[in-house]
């Protein structure tokens, strides 16, 4: 978010009663985190956009009286109208991420999520109502399944649970700002994700559409890797799977846990020489979720348990051990010495290794730590 609207570095925009929210998890690829974000769509007084038809939205009083029978046909023709009006100001747009895609699903249509924020900047607000009007939906439609996933900043204004889902899926796609747009294949594969900003000159729709097609190439080509995972086997559907993973965003990396799981598997004998990277990559979803059940000791033993591996580098071997040691912390379920033993081991797998300065620095952070809770010095938390 820019500094216009968020000038707590992103931490007013967590969930309402949710803590820091969205918090970056580490892990193996960099891809395992993802920041907070919110969206924008419409102005701040259109916020219902799933209204039943004959609802004007605006609350005023409706008195009609009934004097003749054309005086109620009037009547009704007005109400109806002003159902189709809205019906229109929401063109086909969706509001429910899980609608949008077993509507993709069912088609096999793409789809477009366009993340707004609608108390968050006006910018966002004028480019959704763009973006509602037929003649850019109709232009799309034989592509797209469109569905709007908005965040207000005054949670006052909007459900509560919704609120909550709208920011979680914000996080999840890594949204930065506002305007967002995320484009996904029918089987969910992001293959195009970005804040879209209107120049000011132009056609609004015609730069949106612009925006959108910049990102085909990245559809053809991830569509071709994923394919080609498919049709191979063994040795050479490890290397295919390698490549496709290599091409999907980052923030997604971790949905694909059964491709990575695969693996190890696939190649055995470490042909492809990926094994170890993705034994490693497994022993992180494990460890993952038995430090979440509280079991840091076990989580430990998911990185120690790849060391005797034949596939594992001393530079994997120093990664994994550097992680073991990040479970023993998150966990506070070891002392200062058990943390500082597992880096130092880490070091010694490979002591040329870039990374090796980065650990030393830790295992000093420890130290002093150490020392200053004992009333020391880092010297003689050392010793």
């Amino acid at each position: 978010m820019s500094d216009e609207h968020n000038e707590n570095n992103g931490q007013e925009m967590c969930p309402p009663e949710a803590g820091t929210g969205m918090a970056a998890d580490s892990g193996v690829n960099s891809g395992t985190g993802t920041p907070d974000a919110a969206e924008s769509a419409g102005n701040a007084d259109s916020t219902d956009k799933t209204e039943s038809p004959g609802k004007t939205g605006k609350g005023f009083p409706l008195k009609i009286i009934f004097l003749a029978a054309g005086a109620v046909l009037l009547a009704a023709a007005v109400i109806f109208c002003l159902s189709m009006l809205k019906t229109s100001a929401s063109g086909s747009w969706l509001t429910s991420y899980d609608e949008a895609r077993d509507e993709a699903r069912r088609t096999g249509k793409d789809v477009f999520f366009c993340f707004t924020g609608s108390d968050w900047n006006q910018e966002s607000a004028d480019v959704f109502a763009a973006l509602s009007r037929k003649d850019f939906t109709a232009q799309l439609d034989d592509r797209f399944v469109f569905c709007n996933i908005n965040i207000m900043r005054d949670s006052s204004r909007m459900d509560a649970e919704t609120l909550e889902t709208n920011y979680r899926l914000a996080g999840k796609y890594a949204v930065e700002d506002f305007p967002f747009f995320v484009l996904l294949t029918a089987e969910g594969d992001v293959y195009g994700a970005g804040v879209f900003r209107f120049s000011g000159n132009g056609d609004i729709l015609e730069e949106a559409t612009g925006f959108i097609s910049t990102f085909d190439g990245n559809r053809e080509t991830l569509v071709s890797l994923k394919n080609a995972v498919k049709e191979a086997e063994g040795v050479e559907r490890a290397r295919r799977i390698h490549a496709f993973l290599s091409a999907v965003y980052p923030s997604q990396y971790n949905e694909y846990e059964e491709m990575i799981r695969a693996v190890p598997s696939l190649d055995a004998g470490n042909e492809s020489g990926l094994k170890g990277s993705y034994l490693l990559q497994s022993a992180w979803f494990d460890a993952a979720a038995l430090l979440q059940a509280g079991k840091a000791e076990e989580a430990v033993g998911c990185f120690t348990g790849t060391l005797d591996d034949p596939a594992m580098t001393p530079a994997l071997k120093q990664q994994a051990l550097y992680l073991a040691a990040g479970m023993y912390a998150a966990g506070n379920q070891a002392s200062a010495e058990r943390i500082i033993s597992l880096l130092e081991q880490a070091v010694a797998m490979d002591p040329q290794n870039m990374g090796v300065a980065q650990i030393n620095q830790i295992i000093e952070g420890i130290r002093q730590q150490a020392a200053a809770n004992a009333g020391g010095t880092a010297a003689d938390a050392a010793e």
